[in-house]
């Protein structure tokens, strides 16, 4: 056991032999702990002297005046503990104060040490998210590019419109598309696109899906926006037929009767189809789509049939010229032509063919002969009266029947 630490059995018997409490000196009046000497510098237990032999304090010698340590008589010549008085009761020390030693000061925690740690286990995890999280989703929008990014140039088409008016307002998408005739409408994903074409009041409206391929250049069919009110010239054989207008499936309006060309101004609604019809005691009825060729005016030609057995008035017929008189005094003869096919006519005339909105492309007939390609096409024709006709893959047709001036073009579309 060290030197300055008493046994338990000693402790427990000084406790039973300590001065009451009420006997012992006041608090006040006791030494300050901080003038006390340090348990650590105290003489063991078994060495000091017996308290009831000890002098008093006041009688005591100062410590700068007491022998130093190294002048005092040394341990092994002093008297033996056994020989030695023994210590009365009351001059026991209380056993918490005997197994007392001053504490080793506190040593302070290394704080800088400790926070530099968390903070590089902090980045050291920061950079295992990045690595494990991010880079992968980085990589892939490398690589397929981000929602929302422009796709590559060659996987983009576009699209040219020729306009009438050149200053029409042109949507794609919803998307205005600004510029003149021709428009261009560029970076345009492959697949099906909504193209509009407006111009204020006066015209009507042009809508129609397009779809481009990857790439596609697409030239698309010159567009004539059509103006809402037209002055019809509705020319009737024979002039006796009622003419009627008939707007859809069945809005009729009478137009005239008894002349031979009726004016009529209709204001166009956006969507539907109009009609002409004629009717006469004697006659089959007649009707002829109007397909508009987007102009201010325009002539419409109405011809009736005889029923048959009917006693109707018929046109007078065209008298022929005279033939002039035999000439008395004949000339040599001279070998006759050969007769020759008359001349065709020049081809100076166009047909705009396509197709309602909405519809698939479908072959074109003109007069009999098939065209090269599906709608759009363009045909150049002679002036006159010629029949379009569409065929649609699923078997579907649709017939027109009309006449064209010399020069001039027209816009057809047929609908299934």
């Amino acid at each position: 056991m060290p030197p300055n630490m008493v046994s338990a059995a000693a402790v427990q018997a000084a406790m039973h032999q300590q001065q009451p409490m009420h006997q012992q000196q006041p608090m006040h009046q006791q030494q300050p702990m901080h003038q006390q000497q340090p348990m650590h510098q105290q003489q063991p237990m078994h060495q000091q002297q017996p308290m009831h032999q000890q002098q008093p304090m006041h009688q005591q010698q100062p410590m700068h005046q007491q022998q130093p340590m190294h002048q005092q008589q040394p341990m092994h010549q002093q008297q033996p503990m056994h020989q030695q008085q023994p210590m009365q009761p009351q001059q026991m020390m209380n056993p918490a104060m005997a197994s007392y030693a001053e504490p080793d000061p506190p040593k302070r925690a290394p704080i800088g040490l400790i926070l530099g740690l968390v903070g590089l286990l902090i980045a050291a995890l920061a950079v295992g998210v990045y690595v494990v999280f991010v880079m992968p989703g980085s990589g892939d929008k490398a690589a397929s590019g981000s929602e929302g990014a422009e796709p590559a140039k060659s996987e983009v088409g576009s699209l040219n419109l020729e306009l009438t008016p050149p200053d029409a307002v042109v949507k794609v998408d919803g998307k205005v598309i600004e510029g003149n005739s021709p428009r261009v409408v560029g970076d345009l994903a492959p697949g099906p696109h909504q193209l509009e074409v407006s111009k204020d009041g006066t015209f009507l409206p042009f809508a129609q899906e397009v779809t481009i391929s990857a790439g596609q250049a697409m030239a698309f069919p010159a567009i004539k926006l059509q103006v809402k009110d037209v002055t019809l010239t509705v020319k009737v054989t024979p002039k006796q037929a009622a003419v009627s207008i008939v707007a859809g499936p069945d809005k009729v309006t009478p137009i005239g009767t008894g002349l031979d060309s009726h004016n009529y101004q209709l204001a166009r609604e956006a969507g539907l189809a109009y009609t002409i019809q004629g009717s006469a005691e004697g006659f089959e009825p007649a009707t002829v789509p109007i397909v508009f060729t987007g102009d201010a005016t325009q002539e419409i030609s109405l011809t009736l049939v005889a029923k048959a057995g009917a006693n109707v008035a018929i046109p007078p017929q065209p008298v022929p010229d005279p033939v002039p008189a035999t000439d008395p005094d004949p000339k040599p003869d001279v070998k006759k032509p050969v007769n020759k096919k008359p001349a065709a006519k020049p081809k100076n005339s166009e047909l705009k063919i396509g197709v309602a909105p909405g519809m698939p492309p479908a072959d074109v007939y003109v007069d009999g002969r098939k065209q090269d390609k599906k709608t759009p096409v363009f045909v150049k024709v002679s002036d006159g009266s010629h029949t379009v006709k569409w065929k649609w893959d699923d078997g579907k047709t649709d017939t027109q029947t009309v006449s064209v001036g010399a020069n001039e073009s027209k816009l057809l579309k047929g609908s299934k």
